[in-house]
This record gives C-alpha cells, sequence and structure tokens, in this order.
C-alpha cells in the first residue's frame, strides 16, 4: 500500500502544476491580446444583444473596457424595420464613457443580481453604482413618421411592451407562490381560497359592462334561478380579480423596494453638442450636465430627460425670440430709409 502512494502523491502534483501553468499561461494570454478581444468578440456580442433586445438594428465601431471605465464609440441605433423614413436612424452617439475610480466601482456598475426561483431568491452585488464621470458626445436623434403613420421608434414601445410582458410573469409566479404558502400554513376558509389567473377584462368596467351583457345573453330564455346563479358566478369571478389585482399591486411595490436597494451615485453626468430633429423641427443644446446624482434608475431617467429637453425648448425659444428682434429691426431700418430719403432732417437708419 505504501509505494502505491508514493506514487499517487508525485501523480497529484503533477496535475496540479499543470493547472497551475495553465491558469497562469491564460491570464497572461487574456492581458496580452485583451484588445483583440474587446474588438473580436465583446464589441460584436454587445451589439447584437442591444440589437435583440430592442428589435432594430445596431451597429458599435469601438468598445474599450479598462479597470477606470467603459467605453463605447459611434454607437448607431436604426430605425424601426417596419417603415420607411428618410431619417437615416434614430439615434446616433459619437462617444458613451463611464468613468469610474477602479476596479471594484466598475464591478459595481452590475448592481445586484438574483439567483433561483420565486420562492428561494438569493441576491448578491453592490447596495451603490459608484460612478464618477458619464460623458455623451455628439449626440444626434431623429423623430419622424412615415407614410403610414409608422414612428421609426416604434421598436422602443414595443421592447417597453415585452419587458412589462417579462415583469408580468414574474408578478404572476410571486403571486401564486405567496397563495400556495397562504394555503398551506392558514388554516381559515378564505385564506385557502385559492384564485385563478387574473383577466384583464375583469378588471375595468368597460370589461365587466362586456361580460355582463354576454352572460344576461347567454341566459335569456332560462329560469330565473339559472340567471340569479349565473350573475352570482359573475360577481365572485370579479371579486376574486379584485382580489388579485391586489395582490399584483402589493407586489409591484415590493419589486420597485427591491429596485430601489441598488441607486446610482453619480458625480457628474455631461452631454456635449445634442442635436434632435422631432418631426421637421431641428433642436440642440451644445453643453448640458449634472451633478451630485444619487437615485434609482427611474428618478435617474427622469433627471437626464427632463433636462435636456427643457435645454432644448428654450433653444427654441431664444431662437424664436432672436428672429423676431431681426424681423422688428429689419422693419424699423426701413422705415428709417424711408424718412431719411422723402423727410429731410430725419435721422439715418441703424
Amino acid at each position: 500500500a505504501r509505494p502505491q502512494s508514493r506514487a499517487v502523491a508525485p501523480r497529484g502534483k503533477m496535475w496540479g502544476l499543470v493547472f497551475g501553468v495553465v491558469a497562469i499561461g491564460g491570464v497572461v494570454g487574456v492581458y496580452l491580446f485583451w484588445e483583440t478581444i474587446e474588438e473580436s468578440v465583446l464589441r460584436v456580442q454587445l451589439a447584437k444583444a442591444m440589437a435583440q433586445e430592442l428589435g432594430t438594428t445596431v451597429s458599435l465601431e469601438e468598445f474599450r473596457v479598462r479597470s477606470s471605465g467603459v467605453r463605447l464609440g459611434r454607437l448607431e441605433v436604426g430605425n424601426d424595420p417596419g417603415g420607411q423614413f428618410e431619417a437615416p436612424y434614430f439615434a446616433r452617439v459619437g462617444r458613451l464613457e463611464v468613468r469610474t475610480s477602479g476596479v471594484l466601482s466598475l464591478l459595481s456598475c452590475g448592481g445586484t443580481a438574483k439567483v433561483g426561483t420565486a420562492r428561494r431568491q438569493f441576491l448578491f452585488g453592490f447596495r451603490y453604482r459608484d460612478i464618477d464621470e458619464v460623458v455623451l458626445e455628439d449626440v444626434s436623434i431623429f423623430v419622424e413618421e412615415d407614410e403610414g403613420g409608422t414612428a421609426n421608434n416604434a421598436f422602443l414601445t414595443a421592447q417597453e411592451e415585452r419587458e412589462k410582458a417579462r415583469k408580468r410573469l414574474k408578478f404572476k409566479a410571486e403571486a401564486k407562490m405567496i397563495r400556495d404558502f397562504k394555503h398551506k400554513w392558514r388554516s381559515s376558509e378564505a385564506d385557502e381560497e385559492v384564485v385563478e389567473d387574473e383577466d384583464e377584462d375583469d378588471l375595468s368596467l368597460k370589461g365587466r359592462l362586456q361580460k355582463l351583457g354576454e352572460t344576461m345573453r347567454k341566459t335569456k330564455g332560462r329560469s330565473l334561478a339559472e340567471r340569479r346563479d349565473a350573475l352570482l358566478d359573475l360577481h365572485a369571478r370579479f371579486r376574486t380579480a379584485d382580489k388579485e389585482n391586489k395582490e399584483a399591486t402589493q407586489l409591484k411595490r415590493r419589486n420597485k423596494r427591491d429596485q430601489d436597494a441598488t441607486l446610482w451615485r453619480i458625480g457628474r453626468v455631461s452631454v456635449a453638442r445634442c442635436s434632435v430633429r422631432l418631426r421637421g423641427v431641428a433642436m440642440s443644446v451644445d453643453d448640458w450636465e449634472l451633478r451630485g446624482f444619487i437615485g434609482d434608475t427611474a428618478k435617474l431617467k427622469r433627471k437626464v430627460i427632463t433636462g435636456i429637453m427643457q435645454d432644448l425648448l428654450s433653444g427654441i425659444k431664444d431662437g424664436a425670440h432672436k428672429a423676431i428682434d431681426t424681423r422688428i429691426q429689419t422693419a424699423k431700418n426701413k422705415v428709417a430709409t424711408f424718412k431719411s430719403r422723402f423727410l429731410p432732417g430725419s435721422p439715418a437708419p441703424a
């Protein structure tokens, strides 16, 4: 037995040495060829993932990941594939750069992640997404409709609907888990009631009136007792829908709290040279920034979109005022020219 154990020990050391050499070689290879990996793998896969999520064409010419942050160059999002548009694209960003203070700050941009089922969830990640600066330069956006009334950014609405559908599935899974848990541990008949899947038509007033009319038509000619039972069943169905809707609302609030568990902490957001053409109306902002932001994703979107839109609209207002002032001054000059020509002693035009 002893000679055999002596033979196994060197073999185990040999495999450990081989594994160590392979691991070190892999790390060195990634370090040496990191730029090639960024260009050939990460950039291409990121563009594909964005195109699949949005439902339109996406091109990305530059992608860099360093310990100091991430940089995207010449990102272009195409028009909706379901229409014919004059605009060359929907949006283009010349440079998008996210600057961080180190590796941990870069990893914190991932926020928190959930692993597991609706009943057993494991959360891990960072409480705050720590970012020093977010820089956007040379941003251009086109919003228009074709002859059929289709907007070139209609894919955003479709993407939002898909996101809502995914959230509804999560809500239903968590609602089912809660109902099963209550059914298992509560003893009263009211608590043991198992509700069916939610029907949106059972929640709206229009849908309920339609269901009531259908029930009345189906039970026409039947006895009074049968019509009464049918109406009672419909009323019970509406009450079940109300109960499910209440549970869904509570789940949405709980998920909102989960989202709020991960917040953005950004030192500065800056946008330089942003132009928007909205259905033929051109607007532009040369420089806009937001400093010292802490909040959730929804609040960040509101701050950025509202702030930029205010500057865009104020630019239109200032331009209109300048145009009016120019026209007034031109009219004054014409009147002064007329007076100086035909009325002796009148002042010359400015």
